[in-house]
């Protein structure tokens, strides 16, 4: 007997480690940033930290398309921190100057990865919006609720403005690919049904997106921890984010829908590299360990003059 729902993942196997990658989204787009981190490829993400709705994804989209600069007067200041409504707490600084420089570097670092990119992977978290005179913000920096007007995006608006986005960025970089998702993570301050109605809402985005476009593909990661896994041994404590086991098996089956066979077999060792790297000796200085290190960075060098790409 079948206990499980196996979902059919169309393999496009597209991506490789000669490809750039950027990731931008929900905490889910940073786990899986991390599995790309991890094994050596050139891949960015998050510029912005970690946001949640689509129109502040698009919205950060858009200023590294245009390169556009943070200004002082675009921070204010709450606590004793100086914040930007775009950027996630990380960035924010008791110095405002601080705070602008790292703004700043990040969106230098991002505006050239998304002009050079292959692969653009966008995580979409939750369509509802938190907007302050008028404006969705990506992040609420601890203001009082009060201060927000809350709404739930519609479709169309969701459609519309990723629609004229899209076409701009495919004028610019013409080979990119964009791959999007919904994040697992689960959404529940509201209620159940209005957990589930969150979700459509992005679905039914991604699928006219996605359908639009031939540039623009979908996986499904919400389907995989919803319906593949479908057991709350796959979440965390707090039953909403998916636990480290059920990250691994999504990126495990990303990997094996998305990247082209040489790559997938390229992964076992550059991981074992990264590991090797990563000890730490009780005795530096030992024999044993100076061999170690030296036949390592030999290992490294044969592996990088045949694929130079990959980031080690």
């Amino acid at each position: 007997m079948n206990f499980r729902t196996t979902l059919q993942i169309p393999k496009r196997q597209c991506m490789s480690y000669a490809d750039r990658y950027l990731l931008m989204g929900s905490c889910f787009a940073e786990n899986m940033g991390k599995h790309f981190e991890r094994l050596g490829f050139s891949a960015l993400q998050n510029p912005f930290g970690i946001i949640y709705n689509p129109a502040s994804i698009a919205q950060g989209l858009e200023q590294l398309l245009e390169h556009k600069a943070v200004r002082l007067e675009d921070l204010f200041e709450h606590n004793g921190l100086w914040h930007s409504w775009l950027f996630h707490g990380s960035y924010s600084h008791v110095d405002a100057q601080e705070a602008l420089s790292s703004m700043n570097r990040s969106i230098d670092e991002g505006s050239k990865q998304l002009l050079e990119c292959n692969h653009l992977i966008l995580t979409m978290g939750s369509s509802w919006v938190y907007s302050y005179h008028g404006t969705v913000v990506a992040n609420c920096h601890k203001v009082p609720q009060r201060s927000f007007q809350e709404r739930r995006l519609e479709i169309s608006e969701i459609v519309s403005c990723y629609k004229a986005l899209f076409a701009r960025l495919f004028q610019l970089n013409p080979k990119l690919q964009i791959t999007l998702s919904v994040s697992p993570v689960r959404y529940l301050g509201q209620g159940i049904l209005a957990a589930q109605t969150n979700k459509a809402v992005l679905l039914l985005a991604c699928e006219e997106l996605s359908t639009t476009f031939e540039q623009v593909h979908y996986f499904p990661a919400y389907e995989i921890i919803l319906d593949d896994l479908r057991d709350y041994r796959f979440y965390t404590d707090d039953m909403i984010h998916p636990s480290a086991q059920a990250v691994a098996y999504v990126w495990q089956e990303f990997s094996e829908s998305c990247f082209t066979k040489e790559s997938l077999k390229l992964m076992p060792q550059v991981e074992k590299l990264k590991r090797s790297l990563e000890h730490r000796p009780l005795h530096g200085e030992h024999a044993d360990y100076i061999k170690f290190r030296t036949d390592l960075e030999k290992k490294i060098h044969t592996l990088k003059e045949k694929y130079p790409y990959i980031c080690l």
